[in-house]
């Protein structure tokens, strides 16, 4: 009846969701890794994406957010979303030669720009009267502002930290 074809349904929208999830986190990983032709870049890259997805589940339990069918949709859309403020640091260390000069260059204020946009425009969903649109809104922008915050705070201080020369420690 109504109920097993529910639950079935139900189920498909998470399997699917888990495919597109798995197939856009290693499609975003080899496309980077064809760019950046770096491990290392490619991991600092995705790390924000990583460290904010901590972050969310922890604040998801913390605020009681239910995790529905409707936000289940949202996830290989944030890791695309993710990964391009991650690319454009990461490539602009690569020119200025330091993490924290990064701070101070056109590419973190478009970063913030570029990612605010999204936040409002993702934003703007949770205003909807449909339950589920507007949890996707809210899960959308908490997600989007913690990818903003550790792509730049976290990952220019990384590079910074990865940067430093390191001190030989000789005993006497």
């Amino acid at each position: 009846g109504a109920p097993v074809a529910m639950t079935d349904a139900g189920l498909s929208v998470v399997q699917s969701a888990l495919v597109a999830t798995i197939i856009a986190f290693f499609g975003n990983a080899a496309v980077l890794y064809g760019l950046l032709k770096s491990l290392r870049d490619t991991f600092l890259v995705l790390l924000p994406m990583g460290l904010s997805a901590l972050l969310f589940c922890g604040l998801v339990g913390f605020f009681n957010m239910p995790f529905n069918y409707a936000n289940v949709i949202m996830v290989p859309l944030l890791i695309g979303l993710s990964v391009d403020s991650g690319v454009h640091i990461v490539l602009r260390r690569r020119e200025a030669g330091s993490g924290l000069a990064v701070l101070n260059s056109s590419t973190s204020r478009g970063v913030a720009l570029s990612a605010l946009t999204n936040v409002v425009s993702c934003g703007s969903l949770a205003l909807s009267s449909h339950h589920g649109t507007a949890s996707m809104g809210e899960f959308l922008t908490l997600a989007l502002l913690l990818t903003l915050a550790t792509s730049l705070v976290v990952l220019p201080a990384l590079l910074e930290f990865l940067d430093r020369p390191r001190r030989v420690v000789t005993s006497s």
